[in-house]
């Protein structure tokens, strides 16, 4: 991911967030990590497509 901060590229592990060890991982991140992981995914493979 893109830090829309400062641009500087992210890597994030959705499994540690999101594990069985974290009690609504939803409310402790704020967000779904899915939806901007998807979203990624689909700009990259826009740009190689285009």
């Amino acid at each position: 991911m893109i830090d829309e901060r400062d641009g500087t590229p992210r890597f994030y592990d959705i499994n540690g967030a999101l594990s069985n060890f974290v009690a609504k991982p939803l409310e402790v991140l704020g967000w779904d990590p899915h939806e901007r992981l998807v979203d990624a995914l689909e700009a990259a493979i826009g740009k190689v497509i285009a």
